[in-house]
């Protein structure tokens, strides 16, 4: 890809209340650090600094030297932040966000850390004030309905859960609390599980009213769902 041919979604924000994101795998570092200036330029001549982020997704950990390198040329001055967890880079981090919401982001073990950390990411970056009730699957029912984590999950204004194996968390979660629920499959499991079908068709088949599924891993998908309905809530 010729980065001269690269045409960026300026106004995406301001049409849809959720802006353009880069997703990294395909493109070169220096692809990725320009792509980010041309939307930071964009952000700043709308005057929504405040109110939505530039985020570099499925970011390669061997890229990031040369893409903090290529950043430093083209804006010695804007900052970057690095989440592991979600292989998630936001460019020219704003020095504050506009609240948007509280959400919580709800797995039901470690091997969800991933999608769970990258819907957990995008919410933050868009200035909602994000819960994380993480280990708490269906296998240990008791510890979603500890208190303490039952009234934070009850306090959130939409909820992602995130599950593998029989994928039953989020049909569960959606039946204790009245915000909406966003359902993400995660590729976790064994035998029938099917790398996350297993989990996915049974979130499609769940009788929990108001809730939503995305496909699987998706974490970016359900989280900008969520901008969306708590930006609708405001």
């Amino acid at each position: 890809m010729s980065l001269h041919r690269v045409i960026t979604d300026d106004h995406r924000f301001s049409r849809t209340g959720f802006a353009e994101a880069i997703y990294s795998p395909g493109k070169r570092p220096e692809e990725i650090a320009a792509i980010g200036h041309r939307l930071d330029q964009a952000r700043s001549a709308a005057g929504e600094d405040l109110d939505w982020p530039i985020l570099a997704t499925r970011v390669a950990h061997d890229d990031l030297p040369a893409i903090k390198a290529a950043w430093k040329k083209l804006s010695p001055n804007g900052a970057l932040a690095w989440d592991a967890d979600a292989s998630m880079l936001e460019l020219a981090v704003p020095g504050a966000r506009r609240p948007i919401g509280i959400s919580a982001v709800v797995s039901a073990g470690t091997t969800d850390r991933e999608p769970a950390a990258e819907a957990a990411c995008v919410l933050s970056t868009y200035g909602s004030d994000v819960a994380r009730l993480d280990d708490v699957g269906v296998a240990g029912i008791h510890r979603l309905l500890d208190p303490t984590r039952l009234e934070t999950l009850r306090a959130a204004r939409v909820v992602i859960v995130v599950a593998g194996m029989e994928g039953a968390l989020p049909s569960v979660v959606a039946g204790l609390v009245s915000a909406p629920v966003i359902a993400v499959p995660s590729p976790v499991g064994y035998g029938v599980s099917a790398g996350g079908h297993a989990a996915l068709h049974a979130m499609l088949a769940s009788c929990a009213p108001g809730l939503a599924v995305v496909y699987i891993g998706n974490g970016f998908g359900a989280a900008a769902l969520a901008v969306k309905i708590l930006r609708g809530l405001r």
